[in-house]
């Protein structure tokens, strides 16, 4: 296996089109990956974190831009993500132990797929678009709901026709938002249930994961918690969508819908109240 190390897009972009090579960040999932025999070993670790373009937190007017490079610590300790995207900052201070929020990337946690991306799926409930590098100076712009489907995110492998690297994720500002999970102990476990709640343009948005093979919009729950209706059909509705859609999972029994429909009014609430906290 070769390791290298680049210092821009442009270098990443032409180290990607050679055949086995994969890129490196914080390597949380890669790494594990590798050494558990998860995964074919690469040809070459393609060193990032010297991409400058890919860090840092900035104020873009009506959203923040967030870099690819931007670690899970980062996130949970920046005043700008704490004042216009709570759900992030909740999400990133909920994720992994302290280590590994230290190492673990924005970028990483959108294009590594599994059912608890708790990051990814707060960026979700913001909805927020990824910049997807394609050139030196060129960059494309998905939907994370987009970038979130399994095998979306294919094109970014090495050795296709367009190498591709995640670049950064603008996300709107959002004064009311948050996002809650439950796992198997109270701190440093991945979600066995997450909610993130968000109201954007006076619309309450409320996204599911854990039950599902990726995060998704509950677009009946969010209309449920608006209307003040019961949560539990609308959640099963939801989810049967998800499930057939993903092709996997089953609807959860009663006792499991009432759990996620009281993790989901105790999010809402949240972020109902940070707005009077401001």
């Amino acid at each position: 296996m070769r390791y290298s190390r680049v210092s821009s897009v442009g270098e990443a972009l032409t180290a990607m089109e050679r055949p086995g090579a994969i890129l490196y960040a914080g390597g949380t999932d890669l790494m594990v990956a590798l050494t558990r025999d998860r995964a074919p070993s690469p040809g070459e670790l393609v060193d990032i974190k010297g991409v400058q373009a890919a860090r840092g937190i900035r104020d873009d007017g009506a959203r923040l831009r967030v870099g690819a490079l931007v670690t899970a610590a980062e996130l949970a300790n920046d005043p700008l993500v704490s004042s216009f995207a709570s759900a992030l900052r909740d999400a990133a201070a909920a994720t992994a132990a302290p280590m590994l929020q230290a190492r673990a990337t924005v970028g990483g946690n959108i294009a590594t797929p599994h059912p608890a991306p708790d990051v990814a799926a707060s960026l979700l409930t913001l909805s927020a678009t990824v910049c997807v590098a394609t050139g030196p100076d060129a960059v494309e712009r998905l939907a994370v709901e987009d970038a979130l489907i399994r095998g979306g995110l294919g094109r970014l492998e090495s050795g296709g026709a367009s190498p591709a690297m995640i670049l950064a994720v603008e996300v709107p500002k959002a004064t009311r938002s948050a996002f809650g999970k439950l796992g198997t102990r109270g701190a440093f476990s991945r979600s066995t249930l997450a909610a993130g709640v968000s109201i954007l343009d006076d619309a309450c948005r409320v996204v599911l994961c854990g039950d599902t093979a990726r995060p998704f919009v509950a677009e009946s729950v969010g209309a449920a918690l608006s209307r003040g209706n019961h949560l539990c059909d609308s959640i099963a509705a939801d989810l049967q969508a998800a499930i057939t859609s993903d092709g996997s999972g089953t609807v959860p029994n009663r006792a499991r819908l009432r759990l996620i429909a009281g993790l989901v009014r105790a999010t809402a609430e949240r972020a109902g109240a940070r707005e009077g906290d401001r």
